[in-house]
């Protein structure tokens, strides 16, 4: 297995803030509530954001390889993206006739930001010491999401 590097991690954190940004931009679309659709749309923005964020980051940094972790537990965090769903345009695809309803796409939204916060953390556990201020940036970009989704959900609860 070909070692892990912090650009590949970037990479990945790319990826997802491109899908994160399609999916809020559909979900925007399709709810009925205006102050949602409000949420969603800047959520959508963010991920825009964030993705610069993330480019500025992989520009910044020198080839760092992963540290020094076995075949097997690199294997198991491989896996972790092809098991989670964490935004990706593939499984974004794959859902995207069945999450309508407003509460669907909150209750959606907030899984794949708990998951790309998981990602996030457990890559933490396999790059170099030194890097770890980079993957930190990125959980807590993840984390302001988690927090406005749920906000939008007491909103929608509330009605």
């Amino acid at each position: 297995m070909s070692e892990l590097t912090i650009k590949d991690i970037l990479n990945k954190a790319i990826e997802m803030e491109e899908a994160g940004k399609i999916f809020y931009e559909y979900a925007a679309a399709v709810v009925d509530n205006e102050e949602i659709m409000k949420v969603l749309s800047v959520l959508a923005q963010e991920e825009v954001k964030h993705k610069h964020i993330f480019e500025n980051m992989k520009n910044d940094v020198a080839e760092i390889s992963a540290s020094n972790k076995s075949d097997e537990y690199l294997t198991y965090l491989n896996s972790f993206l092809s098991t989670k769903s964490v935004f990706d345009r593939k499984k974004f695809d794959e859902i995207y006739d069945k999450v309508k309803k407003i509460t669907d796409i909150i209750d959606f939204a907030i899984e794949r930001e708990m998951d790309s916060i998981l990602y996030y953390m457990t890559l933490m556990t396999v790059v170099k010491e030194e890097q770890n201020f980079l993957v930190q940036k990125i959980i807590e970009e993840e984390r302001k999401h988690f927090i406005k989704l749920n906000e939008a959900k007491k909103i929608i609860l509330k009605k």
